[in-house]
């Protein structure tokens, strides 16, 4: 832990962007408990709410919940017990181990989620959600216990070096004061791969969000602050990890310039896209509960606002109003096990949003290649659960919009067109379709709704629509077609672009639920 603390206090002392944003945050409200830590029985360790309390410096934990927590957990019938004292014994192996980290480095205060949220009180619940991103930002360290595939595993076990570095050679070389030092040589490299915590998706946001990081994995511990990287073992690290212009949901610089407004189209492009980037890296993480999808990502939707005045606009559903056409054009990613039908139906998050999926991908337009879009939003209305959680779970949400409709058949298997008649052609469209879900049932007609094309050409982006009533539609999927290439079917049917017959491609509006 000596090195840890040398870590810390160069940080603190001279790293002037980490004690800037630090400043920046002043006004950040204190979580409404922390666990006291630093008690005269070091047997024992006590809940203590912060009202009333000058703000104290604190630790907070990330870490995978896992195994059973029914005891560790602060519910309404045991708050006024965890107040007056626990059993440090009493605590999982992942709790001990970070309760003693945050004592090593002379912290007298830890905040730990299952602990400092009353877990079965709602109202509790929503206000200490409203305030994670200054917890996670607030906090002057934050633990990530990487290596802990749950709460009773712990992070602090002893490394096998052999099996971590296996040969390691040692050398001798002669310093600039001449004296003969030794540096070492090892046959792999010891960075830590993808470690457990990485595949929760409430950790995505704690990790961006902290100013300074202490990494337990299993090969190293690393420590990341906004401006130095270092290990323990093996090649230390020291690098800028400064977040540049785009937007990657850390704390950065862009925290300490002034709100202006005065960002260029391509600018704010830029920054959607970042956005975009980061709700892919998300989207692919694991969640107990579905319907945390939105509430597990809130922190990084507060950030991106906070750092888009006046350009943001609404948030709907994880996605941004005034680049809406862009953000609708998501898929399903590919490598990944996708949702069933009777998953998706179960969401109340809207279908066209991206949070009512598994991993999703976007459509790869970079931000300078942005087509301009044929989809006209007319209104999006969304119902919140809760209504003081605007970047939380939705209850319901309905959009209206404007575009280019084109009818088609899907005998799952090829896409032909419909005629004038109304049935079905004999050319297979040059269109590929990707499916929110699997199911074994499709209706034998469906539609695309286009959000944007290529000028001159036959290209079209945009997605798939199930018709639920007259006007009413229910998003299904993503399509895009091609003029570029021959597409042929497995039977090696010849294919057709799609036609731009105004008859056959009406432009209507529609509700999307």
């Amino acid at each position: 832990m000596h090195r840890v603390r040398v870590w810390l206090r160069i940080c603190e002392r001279d790293h002037a962007l980490c004690n800037a944003l630090r400043n920046v945050l002043d006004t950040a409200e204190m979580p409404t408990r922390l666990l006291a830590v630093d008690c005269s029985d070091p047997s024992r360790v006590r809940l203590q709410e912060t009202t009333g309390m000058d703000k104290k410096p604190y630790v907070a934990l990330s870490y995978c919940w896992g195994g059973p927590l029914d005891d560790l957990k602060t519910m309404k019938a045991n708050i006024k017990e965890k107040m007056a004292g626990i059993d440090f014994q009493s605590l999982p192996k992942t709790i001990k181990d970070a309760v003693n980290v945050t004592r090593q480095l002379q912290y007298q205060y830890l905040w730990i989620d299952a602990l400092c949220i009353v877990q079965d009180d709602d109202g509790d619940k929503n206000r200490e959600l409203r305030k994670m991103a200054q917890i996670y930002t607030g906090a002057s360290l934050v633990i990530d216990a990487a290596r802990a595939r749950g709460s009773h595993e712990g992070f602090l076990q002893a490394r096998d070096l052999a099996q971590i570095y296996h040969t390691v050679y040692e050398l001798q070389i002669r310093g600039q004061d001449h004296a003969t030092h030794p540096i070492y040589l090892h046959e792999r490299s010891v960075e830590n791969d993808t470690q457990p915590v990485d595949s929760r998706a409430w950790t995505l946001q704690e990790h961006k969000l902290a100013i300074r990081r202490l990494r337990f994995g299993s090969n190293q511990t690393e420590w990341a602050c906004r401006q130095s990287e270092n290990v323990d073992g093996g090649c230390d690290r020291h690098s800028n990890v400064n977040a540049g212009f785009a937007f990657n949901g850390e704390a950065s610089e862009r925290l300490l310039k002034p709100h202006t407004g005065d960002l260029q189209q391509t600018d704010i492009d830029e920054r959607y896209d970042a956005w975009m980037q980061v709700v892919t890296e998300y989207s692919a993480r694991n969640l107990s509960y579905a319907s945390d999808k939105l509430p597990a990502f809130a922190a990084l939707a507060e950030r991106f606002d906070y750092e888009m005045p006046g350009h943001a606009s609404s948030y709907c559903a994880g996605i941004w109003g005034a680049d809406m056409p862009s953000q609708l054009l998501w898929r399903r990613a590919t490598q990944v096990k996708s949702i069933t039908q009777e998953e998706n139906a179960q969401n109340t998050i809207p279908s066209w949003s991206w949070a009512s999926s598994g991993a999703v991908e976007f459509h790869p337009f970079p931000f300078y290649a942005r087509q301009p879009p044929t989809l006209k939003i007319i209104d999006c209305q969304i119902m919140l659960q809760d209504q003081t959680l605007c970047y939380g779970k939705v209850q319901s949400g309905i959009l209206i919009v404007e575009g280019h409709l084109f009818e088609f058949s899907w005998d799952g298997r090829v896409v032909r067109n419909i005629v004038g008649d109304g049935s079905v052609g004999t050319s297979t469209l040059r269109i590929k379709l990707f499916f929110d879900f699997t199911t074994s049932e499709w209706p034998e007609q469906l539609w695309c709704l286009e959000i944007c094309s290529h000028a001159g050409s036959e290209k079209s982006y945009g997605i798939v629509l199930r018709k639920l009533s007259e006007s009413t539609f229910r998003r299904v999927g993503y399509y895009l077609s091609c003029s570029d290439q021959d597409m042929q079917d497995d039977q090696g049917i010849p294919s057709a672009p799609i036609s731009r017959n105004p008859r056959l491609w009406a432009r209507q509006e529609i509700s999307i639920i």
